[in-house]
């Protein structure tokens, strides 16, 4: 994952990076695009991607490398209204508080759900919560009890990977209640290490979580054109 601070700016600097191009799926945050706007990345497809409107710094994309055999598909995520009295299906849906998209693939034969997110600066903990909850509730075990229609989905146990932008500082002691609802609620554990630095300012808002994803490891790697610095994973079959 990575905050590249404007795609469009910066889709040279991807290509010509020694080891960015050899990535099979780039998540991206930031990417400042609006809904009818495409940016053709050199040996990458655009598979899906979302920004809310009258809102200049965000917006997120999944590209995924052509050559490669993911085959992955732009992923309907399904929003709930607050009382989840209501299903309203939607390709990518948000709360005033951030952006969101999803690609299904296939990640060491698994099917899986592939979700980048983008929490806009100065979000309360109350509203990060409630844009989750909204565009990822059908992913737990208390919706596939309640709802058969995603309980025959299987949605409840299926691996997950998500990164982006959180704009939550995993460093400082009052992230723990983020971290704790994103494992107690959706079962997602975070895969990087809170004490090392996503940004040049020294903070760690840039995150991945996974969930039933076997043999993954991330780490940080270098940008000399966005104050925030790439996320690497890498899953492994052996």
């Amino acid at each position: 994952t990575f905050n590249v601070q404007s795609l469009k700016a910066h889709k040279e600097d991807l290509i010509i990076d020694y080891l960015l191009p050899e990535i099979k799926i780039m998540a991206f945050t930031e990417t400042w695009l609006n809904n009818n706007e495409r940016v053709d990345l050199n040996g990458y497809r655009c598979v899906t991607q979302f920004k809310r409107e009258n809102v200049r710094a965000g917006g997120v994309g999944l590209y995924e490398k052509k050559e490669c055999m993911l085959f992955s598909t732009p992923h309907i995520l399904m929003e709930f209204d607050k009382k989840l009295t209501k299903l309203d299906r939607t390709t990518a849906t948000s709360e005033h508080c951030g952006d969101i998209c999803a690609v299904e693939s296939t990640i060491n034969g698994q099917r899986t759900l592939i979700v980048t997110v983008y929490v806009s600066p100065n979000s309360t903990m109350e509203d990060i919560e409630c844009f989750f909850l909204t565009n990822l509730l059908m992913y737990t075990q208390k919706a596939s009890e309640m709802f058969e229609q995603i309980r025959k989905k299987g949605y409840g146990q299926i691996p997950i990977i998500l990164s982006g932008d959180i704009n939550l500082d995993l460093k400082k002691p009052e992230s723990r209640q983020f971290i704790n609802f994103m494992r107690h609620t959706f079962e997602l554990q975070l895969k990087t290490d809170p004490s090392i630095s996503t940004t040049r300012g020294g903070s760690c808002i840039d995150a991945v979580f996974t969930r039933h994803v076997d043999r993954i490891d991330t780490a940080n790697y270098v940008s000399y054109f966005s104050y925030h610095k790439p996320l690497l994973s890498i899953t492994s079959s052996n």
